[in-house]
């Protein structure tokens, strides 16, 4: 019992990383809209396209922390009654209309943690888009010169 206490809190302390992963996400497209709102007059469509990636890859990741976010909570909830998981099962069955599945503490850990990783994953590309937007308009400014 004491193995499995310390491990879930292992797993909801990495968890919390969500919030590093949300801010530098809403960090870039905040910037990048500010960029492009200053530059709007001299933006081009391959602009404003990258634009639209960027922005697609921003709700990526935001919809992963959110899901993130969401199981770091479950599981504070879990560890406060462990020995109510089949009546948390069926609450989230309720909740998502989902067909019943017995999962394990392990399961549940690795699912979350699989988020933990799409969510990295759409920040990393995030920020290629982001890199990719100030090069962008660099060589758009570069060429118009």
């Amino acid at each position: 019992m004491q193995q499995e206490n310390l491990i879930s809190k292992v797993i909801i302390a990495t968890l919390k990383s969500w919030r590093f992963i949300s801010a530098l996400s809403v960090f870039s497209i905040l910037s990048a809209t500010a960029i492009l709102i200053a530059v709007f007059n001299t933006a081009t469509l391959n602009n404003i396209a990258l634009y639209a990636v960027l922005l697609f890859t921003t709700l990526y990741c935001q919809y992963y922390c959110w899901r993130t976010w969401l199981d770091c909570h479950y599981f504070q909830i879990l560890n406060s009654s462990p020995e109510k998981s089949a009546e948390f099962d069926q609450t989230l069955l309720l909740i998502f209309n989902k067909l019943p599945q017995s999962r394990t503490q392990n399961d549940r850990f690795n699912g979350a943690i699989k988020l933990l990783k799409k969510a990295t994953i759409g920040l990393i590309l995030q920020w290629v888009m982001f890199f990719l937007f100030l090069l962008m308009l660099k060589y758009s400014a570069l060429i118009q010169l």
